[in-house]
């Protein structure tokens, strides 16, 4: 059975973050939960892309990505609009 995050509750850390327009206050985790709550309250994600770094078993600092995409432009053009958005 997959778990409904319809309506699980906000963390303080995105309830903080909210107030103060500040998104350096989200964790990883709580951007990912926020999208699956997101999508469980029936917003249609047609494509989605996660960038994240970790740091490796050697302290080295990696960056890898995830996608659910249909194709490799669609991917090109989410990363170009979101740049462009954060560029802002």
């Amino acid at each position: 059975m997959t778990e409904n995050f319809k309506d699980y509750p906000l963390s303080l850390s995105e309830i903080k973050s909210e107030k103060e327009c500040n998104a350096s206050l989200w964790t990883p985790r709580d951007c990912l939960i926020d999208l699956l709550r997101q999508i469980d309250n029936g917003k249609k994600v047609n494509s989605l892309i996660i960038c994240y770094e970790y740091t490796d078993k050697n302290e080295c600092s990696r960056a890898s990505h995830q996608q659910s995409v249909k194709d490799g432009l669609i991917t090109l053009g989410l990363l170009n609009l979101v740049s462009t958005k954060l560029g802002r």
